[in-house]
Protein backbone atom coordinates (compact mmCIF):
# COMPACT_ATOMS: atom_id res chain seq x y z
CA UNK A 1 0.00 0.00 0.00
CA UNK A 2 1.64 3.15 -1.08
CA UNK A 3 0.21 6.33 0.05
CA UNK A 4 1.08 9.98 -1.11
CA UNK A 5 0.37 12.63 1.41
CA UNK A 6 0.10 15.72 -0.76
CA UNK A 7 0.58 19.27 1.26
CA UNK A 8 -1.72 21.33 -1.08
CA UNK A 9 0.04 24.71 0.77
CA UNK A 10 1.11 27.18 -1.81
CA UNK A 11 1.63 30.22 0.83
CA UNK A 12 4.95 31.37 0.03
CA UNK A 13 5.57 34.28 2.43
CA UNK A 14 5.83 31.45 5.86
CA UNK A 15 6.35 28.35 4.69
CA UNK A 16 5.36 25.97 7.99
CA UNK A 17 6.14 22.43 7.88
CA UNK A 18 2.57 19.94 7.14
CA UNK A 19 1.64 19.64 11.38
CA UNK A 20 -1.83 17.25 10.13
CA UNK A 21 0.16 15.17 7.55
CA UNK A 22 3.27 14.40 9.75
CA UNK A 23 0.84 13.48 12.75
CA UNK A 24 -1.21 11.14 10.04
CA UNK A 25 2.32 9.81 8.87
CA UNK A 26 2.90 9.11 12.56
CA UNK A 27 -0.37 7.28 12.73
CA UNK A 28 -0.07 5.38 9.53
CA UNK A 29 3.21 3.60 10.87
CA UNK A 30 1.70 2.82 14.05
CA UNK A 31 -1.36 1.37 13.18
CA UNK A 32 -1.42 -0.20 9.81
CA UNK A 33 2.06 -1.64 9.34
CA UNK A 34 4.20 -1.98 6.33
CA UNK A 35 2.65 1.01 4.24
CA UNK A 36 4.87 2.99 2.04
CA UNK A 37 4.26 6.83 3.01
CA UNK A 38 5.82 9.50 0.53
CA UNK A 39 5.22 13.51 1.70
CA UNK A 40 5.15 16.07 -0.94
CA UNK A 41 4.76 19.79 -1.31
CA UNK A 42 4.78 20.66 -5.29
CA UNK A 43 4.63 24.30 -4.43
CA UNK A 44 7.94 24.02 -2.27
CA UNK A 45 9.42 21.50 -4.62
CA UNK A 46 9.37 23.16 -8.09
CA UNK A 47 8.91 26.29 -9.94
CA UNK A 48 6.32 24.35 -11.47
CA UNK A 49 4.03 22.78 -8.98
CA UNK A 50 1.75 20.74 -11.65
CA UNK A 51 4.75 19.45 -13.36
CA UNK A 52 6.42 18.47 -10.34
CA UNK A 53 3.22 16.71 -8.89
CA UNK A 54 2.72 14.97 -12.40
CA UNK A 55 6.45 13.24 -11.95
CA UNK A 56 5.87 12.62 -8.71
CA UNK A 57 2.78 10.82 -9.28
CA UNK A 58 4.18 8.67 -11.95
CA UNK A 59 6.93 7.60 -9.73
CA UNK A 60 5.06 6.71 -6.59
CA UNK A 61 2.06 5.50 -8.11
CA UNK A 62 0.04 6.16 -4.83
CA UNK A 63 -3.15 3.79 -3.92
CA UNK A 64 -4.46 6.57 -1.82
CA UNK A 65 -3.94 10.52 -1.88
CA UNK A 66 -4.55 12.82 1.06
CA UNK A 67 -5.17 16.09 0.43
CA UNK A 68 -4.22 18.66 3.12
CA UNK A 69 -5.66 22.10 2.68
CA UNK A 70 -4.22 24.12 5.31
CA UNK A 71 -5.43 27.91 4.20
CA UNK A 72 -8.26 29.64 1.89
CA UNK A 73 -5.84 32.42 1.22
CA UNK A 74 -3.48 34.78 3.27
CA UNK A 75 -5.88 36.69 4.61
CA UNK A 76 -4.00 39.88 4.31
CA UNK A 77 -6.59 42.40 3.60
CA UNK A 78 -4.22 45.38 2.34
CA UNK A 79 -0.77 46.23 2.31
CA UNK A 80 0.93 49.45 3.54
CA UNK A 81 1.58 51.44 0.33
CA UNK A 82 0.69 51.50 -2.93
CA UNK A 83 -1.19 49.40 -4.61
CA UNK A 84 -0.11 46.59 -7.14
CA UNK A 85 0.00 46.90 -10.72
CA UNK A 86 -3.64 46.34 -11.47
CA UNK A 87 -5.21 48.42 -9.20
CA UNK A 88 -7.01 45.62 -6.76
CA UNK A 89 -8.50 47.04 -4.31
CA UNK A 90 -7.53 44.18 -1.65
CA UNK A 91 -3.92 42.23 -1.91
CA UNK A 92 -5.41 38.79 -0.55
CA UNK A 93 -4.01 35.97 -1.86
CA UNK A 94 -6.38 32.71 -2.96
CA UNK A 95 -5.65 29.50 -3.02
CA UNK A 96 -8.13 27.38 -3.91
CA UNK A 97 -7.10 27.92 -7.03
CA UNK A 98 -4.08 26.65 -7.34
CA UNK A 99 -4.91 23.82 -4.87
CA UNK A 100 -7.64 23.06 -7.97
CA UNK A 101 -4.73 22.72 -10.44
CA UNK A 102 -2.89 19.76 -8.35
CA UNK A 103 -6.23 17.52 -8.20
CA UNK A 104 -6.66 18.49 -12.02
CA UNK A 105 -3.24 16.75 -12.71
CA UNK A 106 -4.57 13.78 -10.15
CA UNK A 107 -7.38 13.52 -12.13
CA UNK A 108 -5.02 13.20 -15.81
CA UNK A 109 -3.00 10.80 -14.25
CA UNK A 110 -5.80 8.31 -13.08
CA UNK A 111 -9.33 9.26 -13.37
CA UNK A 112 -10.35 7.03 -10.66
CA UNK A 113 -7.26 7.70 -8.01
CA UNK A 114 -8.43 7.63 -4.67
CA UNK A 115 -8.24 11.10 -2.81
CA UNK A 116 -9.21 12.33 0.48
CA UNK A 117 -9.35 15.86 1.51
CA UNK A 118 -8.96 17.19 4.94
CA UNK A 119 -6.74 19.66 6.74
CA UNK A 120 -8.08 23.45 8.65
CA UNK A 121 -8.83 25.00 5.51
CA UNK A 122 -10.80 22.17 4.33
CA UNK A 123 -13.12 21.77 7.53
CA UNK A 124 -14.04 25.13 7.27
CA UNK A 125 -15.97 24.70 3.71
CA UNK A 126 -15.79 20.94 3.64
CA UNK A 127 -18.81 20.43 1.01
CA UNK A 128 -17.78 23.56 -0.84
CA UNK A 129 -14.28 22.62 -1.48
CA UNK A 130 -15.03 18.99 -2.39
CA UNK A 131 -17.94 20.06 -5.05
CA UNK A 132 -15.13 23.08 -6.28
CA UNK A 133 -12.87 20.43 -6.62
CA UNK A 134 -14.49 17.73 -7.83
CA UNK A 135 -13.92 15.19 -5.08
CA UNK A 136 -15.84 12.72 -3.62
CA UNK A 137 -13.84 11.94 0.27
CA UNK A 138 -13.40 14.32 3.02
CA UNK A 139 -12.40 13.97 6.72
CA UNK A 140 -13.29 17.19 9.03
CA UNK A 141 -11.32 18.11 11.72
CA UNK A 142 -7.71 16.46 13.20
CA UNK A 143 -7.93 13.14 11.31
CA UNK A 144 -4.93 10.55 12.10
CA UNK A 145 -6.92 8.35 13.36
CA UNK A 146 -9.81 8.41 10.88
CA UNK A 147 -7.44 8.29 8.05
CA UNK A 148 -5.45 5.05 9.41
CA UNK A 149 -8.86 3.68 9.87
CA UNK A 150 -9.52 4.05 6.45
CA UNK A 151 -6.10 2.83 4.95
CA UNK A 152 -6.76 -0.35 7.57
CA UNK A 153 -9.56 -1.15 6.09
CA UNK A 154 -8.58 -0.98 2.74
CA UNK A 155 -6.05 -3.67 2.72
CA UNK A 156 -6.21 -6.93 3.36
CA UNK A 157 -7.75 -8.86 5.44
CA UNK A 158 -10.59 -6.08 5.16
CA UNK A 159 -10.39 -5.09 1.40
CA UNK A 160 -13.37 -2.72 2.12
CA UNK A 161 -13.91 -0.37 -0.60
CA UNK A 162 -13.72 3.86 0.04
CA UNK A 163 -18.14 3.64 -0.36
CA UNK A 164 -18.12 1.05 2.22
CA UNK A 165 -15.61 2.51 5.05
CA UNK A 166 -16.51 6.04 4.91
CA UNK A 167 -20.15 5.69 6.24
CA UNK A 168 -18.48 4.36 9.55
CA UNK A 169 -15.79 6.99 9.90
CA UNK A 170 -15.39 9.52 12.48
CA UNK A 171 -15.70 13.02 11.09
CA UNK A 172 -16.24 11.89 7.28
CA UNK A 173 -17.96 12.98 4.38
CA UNK A 174 -18.29 11.99 1.63
CA UNK A 175 -20.81 12.22 -1.86
CA UNK A 176 -23.72 9.59 -1.92
CA UNK A 177 -26.07 9.89 -4.36
CA UNK A 178 -25.01 13.38 -5.49
CA UNK A 179 -25.43 14.26 -1.89
CA UNK A 180 -23.30 15.05 0.78
CA UNK A 181 -23.08 13.19 3.73
CA UNK A 182 -21.56 13.61 7.22
CA UNK A 183 -20.87 11.54 9.72
CA UNK A 184 -20.43 12.58 13.64
CA UNK A 185 -16.72 13.35 15.09
CA UNK A 186 -15.08 11.78 18.28
CA UNK A 187 -12.27 13.05 20.48
CA UNK A 188 -9.14 11.24 19.85
CA UNK A 189 -6.31 13.27 20.51
CA UNK A 190 -6.43 12.62 24.32
CA UNK A 191 -5.93 8.70 23.37
CA UNK A 192 -3.06 9.61 20.11
CA UNK A 193 -0.02 7.76 19.50
CA UNK A 194 3.31 9.38 21.74
CA UNK A 195 5.23 9.34 19.04
CA UNK A 196 6.62 13.52 18.14
CA UNK A 197 5.70 14.38 14.68
CA UNK A 198 8.58 14.13 12.03
CA UNK A 199 9.76 17.58 10.91
CA UNK A 200 11.27 17.01 7.62
CA UNK A 201 15.04 18.74 6.73
CA UNK A 202 13.48 21.65 4.15
CA UNK A 203 11.28 22.69 7.15
CA UNK A 204 14.40 22.74 9.48
CA UNK A 205 16.29 24.74 7.21
CA UNK A 206 13.47 27.01 6.32
CA UNK A 207 12.60 27.75 10.09
CA UNK A 208 16.11 28.59 11.04
CA UNK A 209 17.00 31.31 7.68
CA UNK A 210 13.16 32.30 8.82
CA UNK A 211 13.77 32.49 12.16
CA UNK A 212 9.69 30.87 11.93
CA UNK A 213 8.80 29.32 15.27
CA UNK A 214 7.70 25.56 15.28
CA UNK A 215 4.25 24.63 15.61
CA UNK A 216 2.75 22.52 18.34
CA UNK A 217 -0.71 22.00 19.60
CA UNK A 218 -2.07 20.98 23.10
CA UNK A 219 -5.66 20.88 21.97
CA UNK A 220 -7.98 20.99 18.58
CA UNK A 221 -11.03 23.18 18.58
CA UNK A 222 -12.73 26.21 20.01
CA UNK A 223 -16.02 27.29 21.56
CA UNK A 224 -16.36 30.90 20.48
CA UNK A 225 -18.79 32.07 18.19
CA UNK A 226 -16.43 35.08 16.56
CA UNK A 227 -18.51 36.45 13.27
CA UNK A 228 -15.76 36.53 11.18
CA UNK A 229 -13.45 33.44 12.06
CA UNK A 230 -13.46 29.59 10.62
CA UNK A 231 -11.88 27.56 13.60
CA UNK A 232 -15.66 27.13 15.22
CA UNK A 233 -16.59 26.22 12.43
CA UNK A 234 -13.68 23.70 12.20
CA UNK A 235 -14.57 22.03 14.93
CA UNK A 236 -16.00 22.94 17.87
CA UNK A 237 -16.04 20.52 20.74
CA UNK A 238 -12.75 20.99 22.22
CA UNK A 239 -10.37 17.76 22.36
CA UNK A 240 -7.27 17.62 24.45
CA UNK A 241 -4.11 15.98 23.88
CA UNK A 242 -1.79 14.67 26.68
CA UNK A 243 0.51 16.77 28.41
CA UNK A 244 3.36 14.33 28.56
CA UNK A 245 3.06 14.36 24.65
CA UNK A 246 2.89 17.98 24.21
CA UNK A 247 6.46 18.19 26.74
CA UNK A 248 7.89 15.09 24.30
CA UNK A 249 7.01 17.09 21.06
CA UNK A 250 8.70 20.17 22.49
CA UNK A 251 11.81 18.42 24.01
CA UNK A 252 12.30 16.42 20.22
CA UNK A 253 12.65 19.80 18.60
CA UNK A 254 14.93 21.36 21.03
CA UNK A 255 17.09 17.87 21.31
CA UNK A 256 16.79 16.58 17.60
CA UNK A 257 16.85 19.58 15.51
CA UNK A 258 17.93 22.75 17.79
CA UNK A 259 14.91 24.38 16.90
CA UNK A 260 13.95 26.34 20.48
CA UNK A 261 11.04 29.21 19.29
CA UNK A 262 7.76 27.75 18.98
CA UNK A 263 3.88 28.58 18.05
CA UNK A 264 1.29 26.66 20.13
CA UNK A 265 -1.22 26.69 17.46
CA UNK A 266 -4.46 26.15 19.50
CA UNK A 267 -7.35 28.23 18.17
CA UNK A 268 -7.30 29.78 21.95
CA UNK A 269 -4.99 28.41 24.29
CA UNK A 270 -6.56 29.15 27.68
CA UNK A 271 -10.63 27.79 26.33
CA UNK A 272 -12.52 26.73 27.07
CA UNK A 273 -11.02 26.56 30.63
CA UNK A 274 -7.34 27.88 32.18
CA UNK A 275 -6.77 23.98 33.61
CA UNK A 276 -5.37 22.31 30.73
CA UNK A 277 -2.77 25.02 29.60
CA UNK A 278 -2.32 25.68 33.02
CA UNK A 279 -1.20 21.79 32.96
CA UNK A 280 0.78 22.46 29.85
CA UNK A 281 2.57 25.14 31.74
CA UNK A 282 3.81 23.18 34.72
CA UNK A 283 4.37 20.51 32.24
CA UNK A 284 7.34 22.48 30.48
CA UNK A 285 8.43 24.04 33.95
CA UNK A 286 9.21 20.97 35.24
CA UNK A 287 10.85 19.56 32.35
CA UNK A 288 13.19 22.44 32.19
CA UNK A 289 12.30 23.56 29.08
CA UNK A 290 11.61 26.38 30.15
CA UNK A 291 14.81 27.93 30.44
CA UNK A 292 15.57 26.54 27.17
CA UNK A 293 12.68 27.47 24.92
CA UNK A 294 10.42 30.43 24.42
CA UNK A 295 6.81 30.45 22.82
CA UNK A 296 3.98 32.31 22.02
CA UNK A 297 0.61 31.42 21.27
CA UNK A 298 -3.49 32.96 20.65
CA UNK A 299 -5.05 33.65 24.04
CA UNK A 300 -8.84 34.63 24.43
CA UNK A 301 -9.15 37.68 26.87
CA UNK A 302 -11.21 35.95 29.26
CA UNK A 303 -10.37 33.50 31.45
CA UNK A 304 -6.98 34.95 32.20
CA UNK A 305 -6.59 34.73 35.93
CA UNK A 306 -3.08 36.42 38.14
CA UNK A 307 -2.28 32.52 38.45
CA UNK A 308 -2.30 31.93 34.76
CA UNK A 309 0.38 34.91 34.20
CA UNK A 310 2.26 33.43 36.71
CA UNK A 311 2.22 29.97 34.97
CA UNK A 312 2.75 31.33 31.58
CA UNK A 313 6.33 33.39 33.00
CA UNK A 314 7.25 30.37 34.27
CA UNK A 315 6.75 28.13 30.94
CA UNK A 316 8.77 30.28 28.51
CA UNK A 317 5.49 32.22 27.22
CA UNK A 318 6.98 35.94 26.08
CA UNK A 319 4.39 37.18 23.35
CA UNK A 320 0.75 35.72 24.44
CA UNK A 321 -1.15 37.44 21.69
CA UNK A 322 -5.06 38.67 22.00
CA UNK A 323 -7.42 38.68 19.18
CA UNK A 324 -8.89 41.48 20.99
CA UNK A 325 -10.45 43.00 17.36
CA UNK A 326 -12.13 46.50 19.16
CA UNK A 327 -11.57 48.93 22.39
CA UNK A 328 -15.11 49.85 21.30
CA UNK A 329 -18.04 48.21 22.49
CA UNK A 330 -20.08 48.60 19.06
CA UNK A 331 -16.95 46.75 17.35
CA UNK A 332 -17.15 43.94 19.79
CA UNK A 333 -20.88 43.20 20.00
CA UNK A 334 -20.26 43.28 15.78
CA UNK A 335 -17.89 40.95 16.09
CA UNK A 336 -19.67 38.80 18.54
CA UNK A 337 -16.71 38.48 21.17
CA UNK A 338 -17.05 36.81 25.23
CA UNK A 339 -15.72 39.58 26.31
CA UNK A 340 -16.21 43.18 26.30
CA UNK A 341 -13.63 46.78 26.92
CA UNK A 342 -13.35 46.67 30.70
CA UNK A 343 -11.95 43.03 30.13
CA UNK A 344 -9.44 44.03 27.96
CA UNK A 345 -8.18 47.02 29.61
CA UNK A 346 -7.99 44.95 33.24
CA UNK A 347 -6.04 41.93 31.33
CA UNK A 348 -3.71 44.02 29.37
CA UNK A 349 -3.14 46.01 33.10
CA UNK A 350 -2.31 42.93 35.06
CA UNK A 351 0.32 41.51 32.18
CA UNK A 352 1.92 44.75 32.26
CA UNK A 353 2.33 45.26 35.90
CA UNK A 354 2.64 41.58 36.83
CA UNK A 355 4.99 40.38 33.67
CA UNK A 356 7.31 42.78 32.57
CA UNK A 357 9.16 40.37 30.48
CA UNK A 358 6.29 39.10 28.63
CA UNK A 359 5.01 41.43 25.65
CA UNK A 360 1.38 40.74 24.66
CA UNK A 361 0.74 41.50 21.31
CA UNK A 362 -3.20 42.88 20.52
CA UNK A 363 -4.74 42.30 16.79
CA UNK A 364 -7.40 44.79 15.78
CA UNK A 365 -10.06 44.59 12.83
CA UNK A 366 -11.36 47.75 11.36
CA UNK A 367 -14.42 47.72 8.72
CA UNK A 368 -16.56 45.51 10.24
CA UNK A 369 -20.29 45.64 9.59
CA UNK A 370 -21.33 49.26 11.58
CA UNK A 371 -17.72 50.32 11.98
CA UNK A 372 -17.72 54.28 12.25
CA UNK A 373 -15.36 56.77 12.31
CA UNK A 374 -16.18 57.21 15.99
CA UNK A 375 -15.45 54.06 16.48
CA UNK A 376 -12.05 54.41 14.61
CA UNK A 377 -11.06 57.29 16.66
CA UNK A 378 -11.51 55.32 20.10
CA UNK A 379 -9.63 52.00 19.04
CA UNK A 380 -6.20 54.77 17.46
CA UNK A 381 -6.62 56.88 21.06
CA UNK A 382 -6.38 52.78 23.07
CA UNK A 383 -3.85 52.01 20.29
CA UNK A 384 -1.11 54.82 20.71
CA UNK A 385 -1.88 54.41 24.45
CA UNK A 386 -0.68 50.75 25.06
CA UNK A 387 1.46 51.07 22.36
CA UNK A 388 3.49 53.75 24.33
CA UNK A 389 3.18 50.72 27.14
CA UNK A 390 5.44 48.31 24.95
CA UNK A 391 2.16 46.71 23.80
CA UNK A 392 2.35 45.48 20.21
CA UNK A 393 -0.51 46.37 17.93
CA UNK A 394 -1.23 45.04 14.59
CA UNK A 395 -4.34 46.03 12.43
CA UNK A 396 -6.30 44.73 9.56
CA UNK A 397 -8.31 47.24 7.12
CA UNK A 398 -11.52 45.42 5.93
CA UNK A 399 -12.41 41.52 6.80
CA UNK A 400 -12.21 38.26 4.60
CA UNK A 401 -15.95 36.84 4.04
CA UNK A 402 -15.43 33.53 5.09
CA UNK A 403 -17.90 30.19 4.11
CA UNK A 404 -20.35 29.34 6.46
CA UNK A 405 -18.97 31.74 9.70
CA UNK A 406 -21.78 34.18 10.93
CA UNK A 407 -20.56 37.12 8.86
CA UNK A 408 -20.62 35.32 5.84
CA UNK A 409 -24.26 33.90 6.51
CA UNK A 410 -25.08 38.00 6.33
CA UNK A 411 -26.72 40.02 3.85
CA UNK A 412 -23.92 42.52 3.46
CA UNK A 413 -24.44 46.30 2.01
CA UNK A 414 -22.88 46.23 -1.37
CA UNK A 415 -21.79 49.57 -1.22
CA UNK A 416 -18.91 48.18 1.60
CA UNK A 417 -17.78 44.80 -0.52
CA UNK A 418 -14.64 44.62 -1.95
CA UNK A 419 -13.22 41.85 -4.61
CA UNK A 420 -10.71 41.51 -6.46
CA UNK A 421 -11.72 43.17 -9.51
CA UNK A 422 -13.12 46.09 -8.01
CA UNK A 423 -15.72 47.20 -5.27
CA UNK A 424 -18.88 45.73 -6.23
CA UNK A 425 -21.53 49.11 -5.33
CA UNK A 426 -24.92 49.68 -5.91
CA UNK A 427 -26.84 50.69 -2.47
CA UNK A 428 -28.48 47.32 -1.75
CA UNK A 429 -27.49 44.15 -0.14
CA UNK A 430 -26.24 40.62 -0.78
CA UNK A 431 -25.53 37.50 0.90
CA UNK A 432 -22.95 35.34 -0.92
CA UNK A 433 -23.47 31.46 -1.09
CA UNK A 434 -20.68 29.27 0.65
CA UNK A 435 -19.45 27.97 -2.51
CA UNK A 436 -19.30 31.78 -3.77
CA UNK A 437 -17.36 32.67 -0.80
CA UNK A 438 -15.02 29.81 -1.40
CA UNK A 439 -14.40 30.52 -5.00
CA UNK A 440 -14.33 34.30 -4.91
CA UNK A 441 -12.71 36.87 -2.58
CA UNK A 442 -15.22 38.94 -1.03
CA UNK A 443 -13.85 41.49 1.74
CA UNK A 444 -16.09 43.76 3.73
CA UNK A 445 -15.42 47.17 4.80
CA UNK A 446 -16.90 50.48 6.12
CA UNK A 447 -16.88 53.19 6.11
CA UNK A 448 -13.70 53.46 4.02
CA UNK A 449 -12.52 51.07 1.35
CA UNK A 450 -9.44 49.13 2.53
CA UNK A 451 -6.80 50.93 0.93
CA UNK A 452 -8.47 54.39 2.02
CA UNK A 453 -8.61 52.91 5.51
CA UNK A 454 -5.29 51.60 5.53
CA UNK A 455 -4.12 55.41 4.73
CA UNK A 456 -6.12 57.33 7.04
CA UNK A 457 -4.99 54.55 9.61
CA UNK A 458 -1.16 55.08 8.50
CA UNK A 459 -1.25 59.23 8.72
CA UNK A 460 -2.68 58.49 12.42
CA UNK A 461 -0.37 55.76 13.87
CA UNK A 462 2.21 55.23 10.89
CA UNK A 463 5.86 54.95 12.33
CA UNK A 464 4.96 53.63 15.91
CA UNK A 465 7.86 50.97 16.38
CA UNK A 466 5.02 49.35 18.12
CA UNK A 467 2.02 49.72 15.75
CA UNK A 468 1.72 47.85 12.42
CA UNK A 469 -0.86 46.58 9.45
CA UNK A 470 -1.18 42.42 9.19
CA UNK A 471 1.17 41.43 6.59
CA UNK A 472 3.14 38.01 6.03
CA UNK A 473 6.29 39.11 6.77
CA UNK A 474 9.19 41.28 5.61
CA UNK A 475 8.14 40.63 1.63
CA UNK A 476 4.55 39.82 1.20
CA UNK A 477 3.26 37.35 -1.11
CA UNK A 478 1.28 39.72 -2.46
CA UNK A 479 4.41 41.52 -3.69
CA UNK A 480 6.82 39.09 -4.02
CA UNK A 481 5.80 35.72 -4.98
CA UNK A 482 8.14 34.92 -7.46
CA UNK A 483 11.37 35.76 -5.65
CA UNK A 484 9.93 33.61 -2.58
CA UNK A 485 9.33 30.61 -4.45
CA UNK A 486 12.81 31.04 -6.02
CA UNK A 487 13.90 31.22 -2.55
CA UNK A 488 11.83 28.59 -1.31
CA UNK A 489 12.75 26.26 -3.98
CA UNK A 490 16.41 26.82 -3.64
CA UNK A 491 16.11 26.25 0.11
CA UNK A 492 14.73 22.51 -0.63
CA UNK A 493 17.64 21.81 -2.70
CA UNK A 494 19.51 22.97 -0.31
CA UNK A 495 18.36 20.78 2.59
CA UNK A 496 18.96 17.45 0.60
CA UNK A 497 22.68 18.40 -0.68
CA UNK A 498 21.46 19.22 -4.08
CA UNK A 499 23.78 22.59 -3.66
CA UNK A 500 24.19 23.85 -7.62
CA UNK A 501 20.64 23.46 -8.07
CA UNK A 502 19.99 25.45 -4.86
CA UNK A 503 22.38 28.21 -5.85
CA UNK A 504 20.83 29.01 -8.82
CA UNK A 505 17.29 29.55 -7.65
CA UNK A 506 18.73 31.52 -5.11
CA UNK A 507 20.73 33.77 -7.53
CA UNK A 508 17.19 33.79 -9.54
CA UNK A 509 15.32 35.01 -5.96
CA UNK A 510 17.99 37.79 -5.75
CA UNK A 511 17.92 38.88 -9.66
CA UNK A 512 13.73 39.34 -9.19
CA UNK A 513 14.57 41.10 -5.58
CA UNK A 514 18.70 42.09 -4.96
CA UNK A 515 17.47 43.01 -1.40
CA UNK A 516 16.05 39.61 -0.61
CA UNK A 517 18.49 39.38 2.68
CA UNK A 518 17.81 35.74 3.60
CA UNK A 519 18.82 34.74 0.17
CA UNK A 520 22.23 36.03 0.73
CA UNK A 521 22.41 34.35 3.74
CA UNK A 522 21.26 31.46 2.79
CA UNK A 523 24.12 31.26 -0.50
CA UNK A 524 26.49 32.59 2.66
CA UNK A 525 26.12 29.43 4.08
CA UNK A 526 26.42 27.28 1.24
CA UNK A 527 29.53 29.08 0.79
CA UNK A 528 30.97 28.00 3.70
CA UNK A 529 29.57 23.96 3.33
CA UNK A 530 31.78 24.60 -0.07
CA UNK A 531 34.61 25.80 1.14
CA UNK A 532 34.73 23.09 4.06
Amino acid sequence: MRVLLLYANPHLAIPVSPYGLDTINTALQARCGPVEVLTSNPFLESVEPEAHLGAVLAYFEPDVIAISIRNIDNAIVALPGEPPPGGSPIDIVAYAPAIRELTDVIKRWRADALCVAGGSGFTACPAEFLRYLDLDYGLIGPAESAFAQFVEALRAPYSKTAEQIFPELPGAIFRDKGVFRRTPSRPTLGTEISAPPRLAPEYQLLYRLRHIPVAVRTKAGCPLRCAYCTDPVNQLRSDRRSVGNVVADLRHHVEDHGLRRFHIADAELNLPYEDHLRRVCAGIRDSGLAEQISWRGYFNITPFSDELIDALVAAGCDAPSFAVDSFHELGLRAHQKNFRARHVHDVLNRLLSRAPGIIPEVCLLFGGPGETMSGIEANIHWMLRYAERGVRIAYSCGLRVYPNTPLGRQTLGTAHVYLPSGPLGGRGGRRFTPDELLRETVVHCEPLSPRELAHYLEQRVGGHPNIATFTDGQWPEARHSAELRLFNVGVHRMAYGKFDAARDHLYAALQKNPELSVAHTAIEILDGLNSN
